[in-house]
């Protein structure tokens, strides 16, 4: 995925995410703006389009995000308390991959039938529309 891509994709998700009420304790943060290097995130960014914008990697061999990624964290553990985080499209699919697959093992239906409605990005936004919708109809 191209970062430039990821990095809008993560500012759609954050508006969704914020609807479905998922990131309830958990602080924003935006690359560039927050003095991060960079978020985690589950996406595969290729290195071509790393190369091709001329971005080279940091000291842990990952490729520096675009300024403006936004994504959510917080602190954790308990008795060293570590600095989590990962991008809004991250966040967005895996809750949207959780609430597939919830149920998997109640319905004869194979799990990888569901996970076929993530497969790009606009299956990710439309199948989180869908949640809205019926969120707010109960």
């Amino acid at each position: 995925m191209n970062p430039r891509i990821l990095k809008k994709l993560s500012q759609r998700a954050a508006k969704v995410l914020e609807q479905l009420g998922e990131v309830k304790g958990l602080e924003m943060v935006v690359v560039g703006k927050d003095c991060l290097e960079e978020i985690e995130r589950t996406v595969k960014v290729d290195r071509k389009h790393h190369l091709r914008w001329k971005h080279l990697p940091n000291t842990r061999g990952n490729f520096i995000q675009k300024r403006g990624t936004v994504g959510y964290g917080a602190m954790s553990g308990g008795y060293e308390l570590e600095w989590w985080d990962q991008c809004a499209y991250s966040m967005l699919r895996d809750f949207l991959y959780f609430e597939l697959c919830s149920d998997f093992l109640c319905n004869d239906e194979e799990p990888s039938e569901r996970i076929k409605h993530l497969k790009n990005p606009s299956c990710v936004f439309r199948h989180a529309k869908n949640i809205l919708k019926s969120k707010h109809q109960n």
